[in-house]
């Protein structure tokens, strides 16, 4: 999270920072990325960064977390929806990112990033139930497939079709 300066920051400010964050985890993981580079890019002192972000690490968080919202991910309710309405929801949701600011962004984390953040994204309120958490993680994989692997879609969106089935029945 950053911290209340950062959120009281003036609107543009807050976008050149977003802006240098996003350019610099769109092309180097969290062990490569530099404070450095940042500030540079965004025209900041090194000891701002610190004020805003505890670390890279949460940095890079704040901005993940950002993009999903912009790209307004969120997850559908098991009960109201059928196995095609989340194969629906993967393939929009891809096809958002494919010709997004944030494609580079999202194919690096799932490259590099994904298995090194110590902190998971989901919301941590809310226990999923054994059948919701199987039904993200098959969306999620999904989503990764599609996202790395462009040519994968029709087999990618069968298993997955056929996997929210067996879950989800209906």
């Amino acid at each position: 999270m950053p911290s209340a300066t950062f959120n009281h920051l003036a609107l543009e400010k807050r976008a050149r920072i977003r802006r240098a964050l996003l350019d610099e985890f769109s092309h180097y993981s969290l062990e490569q990325a530099q404070v450095a580079r940042i500030v540079q890019s965004a025209g900041i002192a090194r000891g701002a960064f610190y004020k805003y972000f505890d670390s890279l690490t949460a940095a890079y968080e704040w901005l993940l977390n950002d993009v999903m919202q912009k790209l307004d991910i969120h997850h559908l309710t098991i009960d109201q929806h059928t196995a095609d309405d989340f194969v629906e929801w993967v393939e929009m949701l891809n096809q958002r990112v494919q010709y997004s600011e944030y494609h580079d962004l999202l194919v690096h984390h799932y490259q590099t990033n994904a298995g090194v953040l110590r902190q998971s994204f989901m919301n941590e309120q809310r226990c999923l139930t054994s059948k919701e958490w199987a039904v993200m993680v098959l969306c999620h994989e999904a989503f990764r497939e599609l996202l790395l692997n462009e040519s994968a879609g029709d087999a990618v969106d069968q298993r997955l079709r056929q996997s929210l089935f067996a879950i989800l029945g209906r």
